[in-house]
C-alpha cells in the first residue's frame, strides 16, 4: 500500500476498507446492548485505521499525479518552444525562462551570453548616471523636508512671541486703566485670621482690594491688589521658577506642568483645577502661554494667556476653561515689602450663571493670596 502511484489499486483499497467498516458498524449495532468497552474501542480504531489509510492514499496518490501532470506539460511546453525558436540565437534563452515558470530556484546564465559584456559602455554610463540621480533626490528630499520642519518651527515660535508681546501690553494697559472699577476693599489681616493663618509681625494695617470691570474685548477682569510682607526674589522664585510645584501649596490646583519650554522666557502650560464653590463649579483644566518679562528694572510680571497644543488633548474629567490676558505683577517697595497685583481673565465654558462665576472667581481669589503667604512664610522660616 505504501508503494503505490496508481489510483485504481488506491481507489479499490479504499472502497474495501470503507465497505468493511460500514458492515462492522451495522453488524455492532445488531448483536443487541450488552457490550463491553472494549467492544466501542476496537470499533473507535477500526474507524481510526481506515481514516488514515484513506488520507494516505489520497494525499500520495494525488500528489504523485500533480506532479506528473506538471511535468507532462513542462515538456509540451519545452517542445513547443524548441520548434518555434529553431534556428534563433535566443532559443536556449527561450527554453530556460519557459521551464523557470515551474521552478523557485534560479538557474545559472548561460555560457557566452552575460547581459553585462553584450551591453554598450553608453547604457551602463546612462545606468550610473540614473542610480546617481536617484541617491542625490533623496538626498534632496529629506534636505527639503527638514527644511520645511525647521520653518514650521521657527514660524510656531515667531507665532507665539508675537502673542505673548500682545499679552504684556494687555495686561500693562488693564493695569494702568484707573476708571471705573468696582471696588471690595478689606484689610489682609482679617482674611488671614478668617482661614486661621497665624504669622509673626505682620503688619495689620495692610489692605487688600479685589476690584472687577468689563472690558468689551475680553470681558471681565479681577483684580487683586495688595501689599505682600516678603522679598519680592522669593515670589517671584516662587511663581516662575517654581510654578510645577504650585499644587503644593495653592488649594485650587491639582497639577501644573510645563508642556514645551519655547525658550527661558517663554513655556506653555498645562494647569488642572480642583471643583469650585462646593462642587457647582466642576473641575477645569487650562492650556496656556506662559511669559515672564521684567521691565523698566522694577516690574517682574509673569503673565498667561489660553493657546492651543496638540501635545494636550481634552479630556472628558475636565472642561476645558480658556484664560484671557492673566498676570502677576511683582515689584519692589523695600527688603521685607512686595507691591502684588494679581489680573485674572477667564472664561470658565459650561452653562454656568455669571454671578456664580463671579462668586467662585472673587473666592479664588482670596483663597491664593491666603496660600501664598503662608507658603512664603514657612520657606522663610
Amino acid at each position: 500500500m505504501i508503494k503505490l502511484n496508481n489510483w485504481i489499486p488506491a481507489a479499490i483499497l479504499t472502497f474495501a476498507s470503507s465497505s468493511f467498516l460500514i458492515s462492522k458498524v451495522v453488524i455492532f449495532a445488531i448483536k443487541g446492548t450488552h457490550k463491553v468497552i472494549t467492544d466501542y474501542l476496537i470499533l473507535i480504531i477500526s474507524f481510526l485505521i481506515v481514516w488514515a489509510q484513506i488520507g494516505y492514499l489520497d494525499m500520495k496518490i494525488f500528489s504523485f499525479i500533480r506532479k506528473k501532470a506538471i511535468l507532462l506539460d513542462t515538456d509540451s511546453t519545452i517542445s513547443n518552444t524548441s520548434r518555434a525558436n529553431y534556428g534563433s540565437v535566443n532559443t536556449t534563452r527561450g527554453i530556460l525562462s519557459e521551464v523557470t515558470s515551474y521552478y523557485a530556484s534560479p538557474l545559472d546564465s548561460p555560457l557566452d551570453f552575460s547581459d553585462e559584456d553584450c551591453e554598450p559602455q553608453s547604457q551602463k554610463n546612462f545606468k550610473k548616471e540614473k542610480l546617481l540621480k536617484r541617491k542625490t533626490y533623496g538626498k534632496n528630499t529629506r534636505s527639503s523636508l527638514n527644511s520645511i520642519t525647521e520653518d514650521l518651527k521657527i514660524n510656531e515660535e515667531n507665532e507665539y512671541d508675537n502673542l505673548s508681546k500682545e499679552l504684556l501690553q494687555s495686561l500693562i494697559d488693564i493695569k494702568d486703566d484707573k476708571n471705573n472699577w468696582n471696588v471690595v476693599e478689606f484689610f489682609l489681616i482679617d482674611l488671614l485670621n478668617e482661614k486661621k493663618i497665624n504669622i509673626d509681625y505682620f503688619d495689620q494695617k495692610i489692605k487688600c482690594s479685589i476690584q472687577t470691570k468689563y472690558f468689551p474685548k475680553i470681558g471681565k477682569v479681577f483684580k487683586l491688589d495688595t501689599v505682600i510682607p516678603f522679598d519680592e526674589s522669593i515670589i517671584v522664585k516662587v511663581l516662575k521658577d517654581e510654578v510645577e510645584q504650585c499644587s503644593k501649596w495653592n488649594n485650587t490646583i491639582k497639577s501644573a506642568k510645563i508642556v514645551t519650554k519655547i525658550r527661558e522666557d517663554l513655556s506653555i502650560l498645562h494647569i488642572c483645577v480642583y471643583e469650585q464653590a462646593g462642587g457647582v463649579v466642576s473641575p477645569r483644566d487650562f492650556v496656556n502661554l506662559s511669559r515672564y518679562a521684567y521691565i523698566d528694572n522694577r516690574e517682574h510680571i509673569v503673565a498667561t494667556i489660553a493657546c492651543k497644543s496638540d501635545q494636550v488633548p481634552v479630556v472628558e474629567s475636565y472642561v476645558r476653561g480658556e484664560n484671557g490676558p492673566t498676570g502677576y505683577f511683582i515689584s519692589r517697595i523695600d527688603d521685607n515689602l512686595t507691591q502684588f497685583t494679581w489680573i485674572l481673565n477667564v472664561n470658565l465654558k459650561g452653562w454656568l450663571p455669571q454671578y456664580l462665576i463671579d462668586q467662585s472667581l472673587e473666592t479664588a481669589q482670596k483663597d491664593f493670596i491666603v496660600t501664598l503667604i503662608k507658603h512664603l512664610n514657612q520657606i522663610n522660616i
